[in-house]
């Protein structure tokens, strides 16, 4: 008998936004050698951190409780790397809000991000990008600063 271990996470139930910074996207918008789509981001707030990895943890503890004993599946984070950053991983590439040309833009942006968490086959738990979209920074040239903008207290 050949036995397959289920999927216990949806995305519905393991959905997120939060703000980010792409550290890396070189993967982002063509697939590594073995066809996933990586990229690396630093969460912009610790209040989003926090979120992000609290459902980690409670994915983490929902896959533990919820696996099947006779199964091998056994829950393991993929979705942060030890310095902290957060992981997207899949194998089908994500919506992202610029294509490949403007990807330089995502050097200095922030990123509104959208996204869910998974398990894998073998229990690794993943985080996937659902939609990552650019948030352009505006700047007001048309007042710029003067020096009576500037407090000159030098006590």
């Amino acid at each position: 008998m050949n036995y397959k271990e289920k999927t216990h996470l949806t995305p519905g139930a393991t959905r997120i936004r939060f703000e980010a910074w792409v550290m890396d996207y070189k993967y982002l918008f063509n697939p590594m050698y073995g066809g996933e789509y990586r990229g690396l981001l630093q969460i912009a707030n610790a209040d989003d951190y926090h979120r992000f990895m609290e459902l980690g943890e409670r994915c983490l503890m929902e896959l533990e409780m919820r696996r099947d004993p006779r199964g091998n599946k056994l829950p393991k984070k993929a979705y942060e790397t030890e310095k902290g950053y957060a992981i997207a991983s899949q194998l089908f590439a994500p919506r992202i809000s610029i294509n490949e040309e403007q990807s330089y833009i995502l050097d200095r942006q922030t990123a509104s991000i959208a996204g869910h968490f998974r398990d894998g086959p073998d229990g690794s738990i993943y985080f996937q990008l659902d939609y990552l979209d650019v948030v352009e920074e505006v700047y007001d040239d048309a007042a710029p600063v003067t020096n009576e903008d500037v407090d000159d207290d030098d006590w």
